[in-house]
């Protein structure tokens, strides 16, 4: 019996502590909802929070910075309001003391700040090249985006990349589009690289589309062509008709005879090619196999597409710098013209 009585009044007293408890709970909670954003401090601070962070984690970051005073009563906010999973991570500008509401409210996107990095990644790049231009932008592991690029499957979403045959190294290589790119600082290696190739979906129009139908050509031919454009090509209006001569030689069933492939295929830019360099076997190189490499060599910008997809309208069939600093071509119908041209290139 007197047991009995022990633990009743034991039950009691701990009922009457949870009892205060919740009320003070409550009541910093009311305070925290309905009065905090009226009163609190205006001082404005900025608070990172890093991306992957938990609730957890975030209430601790905003209990640390002097944002909230509870971080237990956030969590159980946050958790009753459902927003618990959905917080962002980024930058943020907040005050001390904000009611949980308000706090919730600009950690949910409507005030988020986050730091952004403005990087040109310029036409003709290799994967290889890209990567380590990303990673010296301090936008992630150069390991990482190689390892991405290696992956068709990994942007399985983008229907154009399942034309990429699988046997190619990077098969991300020529699709990466070269443009100007506003990255957010802590962006993933995937987000950047999803960036990028929803760029290249933008220029994949319904109208480009037809166009490439109307070639006879796939999407894939078209990018792996316009790729040796780009790598040959300096000056703009040029392009229409370097792609002009590659496309006279791949209908006449000519050797493409392109020494940017033969550079790809050894991995390296050398001013002047070897009569030995031409000789490595490789299907890249396409002074011995006829047609179009595997696939691109580099990734081409919009004007090197354009050209492949609306070349000139002459009957060359070579070209060959003419050497005098300008980044122009001679360009010549028969091997005559072409072996005159060589002769004023070399007078240069």
């Amino acid at each position: 019996m007197l047991q009995l009585e022990s633990t009743t009044r034991f039950l009691w007293a701990f009922l009457l502590a949870a009892l205060v408890t919740f009320v003070i709970f409550m009541g910093q909670g009311i305070s925290y909802l309905f009065l905090a954003g009226e009163i609190y401090d205006q001082e404005v601070l900025s608070v990172h929070i890093p991306p992957g962070a938990s609730a957890h984690t975030i209430s601790l970051i905003l209990a640390e910075e002097g944002i909230i005073s509870n971080a237990s009563l956030f969590r159980f906010y946050a958790s009753y309001k459902g927003l618990d999973q959905k917080l962002q991570a980024g930058d943020f500008k907040l005050y001390r003391n904000m009611s949980l509401a308000d706090v919730l409210t600009k950690l949910m996107g409507g005030q988020i700040q986050r730091e952004q990095v403005r990087i040109m990644i310029p036409e003709g790049l290799t994967a290889i090249q890209t990567a380590a231009c990303l990673a010296e932008a301090g936008l992630g592991e150069e390991e990482q985006f190689l390892a991405l690029m290696s992956s068709r499957d990994a942007f399985d979403t983008f229907s154009f990349l399942q034309e990429v045959p699988l046997e190619r190294s990077f098969p991300l290589e020529g699709y990466i589009f070269p443009d100007t790119y506003d990255v957010h600082k802590d962006a993933g290696e995937r987000e950047i690289l999803n960036m990028m190739l929803q760029r290249f979906a933008s220029f994949y129009t319904l109208s480009v589309q037809k166009r490439i139908e109307e070639m006879d050509f796939s999407l894939h031919e078209v990018v792996t062509l316009a790729s040796i454009v780009e790598r040959e090509a300096i000056v703009d209006e040029e392009r229409p008709l370097i792609a002009a001569v590659f496309l006279n030689r791949l209908q006449r069933g000519w050797l493409l005879q392109s020494c940017a492939t033969v550079q790809y295929a050894l991995g390296e830019v050398k001013p002047v090619l070897l009569y030995k360099d031409l000789e490595i076997q490789s299907p890249y190189n396409t002074y011995l196999y006829r047609g179009l490499p595997p696939g691109p060599i580099a990734s081409p910008g919009e004007a090197s597409l354009q050209a492949v997809l609306n070349p000139a309208d002459v009957e060359y069939m070579f070209f060959v710098a003419r050497g005098d600093g300008t980044g122009r071509h001679y360009f010549a119908k028969d091997l005559a013209g072409h072996n005159k041209n060589k002769r004023k290139a070399r007078e240069n």
